[in-house]
């Protein structure tokens, strides 16, 4: 099965974050892909990388940029310093202090970034182009209910 369709049989069939996480994580697929799941209670939260009949998976706070960290997979890694933008966002995930929206995480194939923070139920997304910022940021307070104010 591609990616995308077990992505999508996985968000119309599974109940829980548990039945989630462990189908993305078994059932054989056509390529290699990468995952993250986050549930709706603490603790629920995943990066799984996959080939076609195998998984590892790294329990959050963990990032992911286009290349593997846990599994001997073969290949080079994608895009711009993948190996620096995984490190500046591991930091930001076990700091939340830490710069990590600038080159190489932020460069010219950038297209939406994102933060989600469920702790403390806020989202934060704004589009880009090559040349800079193409929307302003939409920032959500999700405890709040569906209003939402753009900064």
């Amino acid at each position: 099965m591609p990616p995308s369709h077990l992505l999508r049989h996985v968000f119309e069939t599974c109940a829980t974050y548990l039945d989630a996480k462990h189908r993305l994580a078994t059932t054989p697929m056509a390529l290699p892909a990468f995952f993250i799941l986050a549930g709706t209670r603490p603790g629920e939260g995943c990066v799984i990388e996959r080939t076609e009949d195998a998984a590892i998976i790294r329990e959050m706070p963990a990032a992911i940029a286009n290349h593997w960290v846990g599994l001997p997979q073969g290949g080079r890694p994608r895009g711009h310093n993948s190996d620096e933008r995984h490190r500046r966002m591991e930091d930001a995930v076990n700091n939340e202090s830490a710069e990590w929206l600038a080159a190489p995480v932020l460069n010219r194939d950038t297209r939406i970034i994102a933060t989600i923070n469920l702790s403390q139920s806020q989202m934060m997304l704004q589009g880009w182009e090559a040349s800079g910022p193409a929307t302003a940021e939409l920032r959500l307070d999700l405890a709040s209910g569906p209003e939402f104010t753009l900064n």
